[in-house]
């Protein structure tokens, strides 16, 4: 009987780890929601403390890498009191470890400036490291999603005559986008220098 308590104790011991170990996905799920509460209490505080102290980030309106809390801060401080909101589109959380997760997916930023309310398609990626027991974002990237192509109709293939031959007309669906090369307002398409 005592063999058999022993066993028992010693096989609780060792499965005692694997019982208390917490699925690293859904604890990096709990971080990124943390994020998205923070954001939109507009908690600049609290979203800072959610990243690492060494951190790279690359915001959305941003045009360089920056580099730890302090970088992080100062790229949220419009947020304090702004009455912006962040709602989750798609989101995809691989744990590579049970240290190391990413995080990919979209989101829709929401703000309001002067009574005019503007929204933002966007897309983003985390990664997040576990250490010393914390979840914390150590690389964020979001950049802004490029809008749908707009596509019109096909245009109706018709024959044509031709000095006497009939010939068929080439149809194709016209594709029409903003020309990041042309000036402002241009459209880029089969028929500009970009298309």
């Amino acid at each position: 009987m005592a063999r058999i308590a022993s066993l028992l104790i010693l096989m609780i011991v060792a499965l005692a780890p694997i019982a208390a170990s917490a699925d690293p996905s859904k604890e990096a799920s709990n971080l990124f929601d943390r994020w998205v509460a923070a954001f939109n209490a507009n908690d600049i505080d609290t979203l800072v403390n959610l990243y690492a102290p060494d951190a790279t980030f690359v915001g959305t309106l941003g045009k360089n890498l920056l580099h730890g809390r302090s970088a992080v801060r100062a790229y949220f401080a419009r947020l304090a009191g702004s009455g912006d909101h962040v709602t989750i589109g798609e989101r995809e959380i691989v744990a590579l470890d049970d240290h190391v997760a990413y995080i990919t997916g979209s989101y829709e930023f929401t703000t309001a400036r002067e009574v005019r309310r503007r929204t933002s398609p966007a897309r983003f990626s985390m990664i997040l490291i576990k250490h010393g027991g914390t979840w914390l974002i150590v690389h964020h990237h979001s950049s802004r999603r490029p809008p749908d192509p707009v596509v019109l109709p096909s245009r109706r293939a018709e024959n044509i005559e031709i000095g006497g031959l009939a010939v068929a007309a080439r149809a194709e669906p016209f594709d029409i986008r903003p020309c990041a090369g042309c000036r402002p307002g241009s459209l880029a398409g089969p028929l500009s220098p970009h298309g």
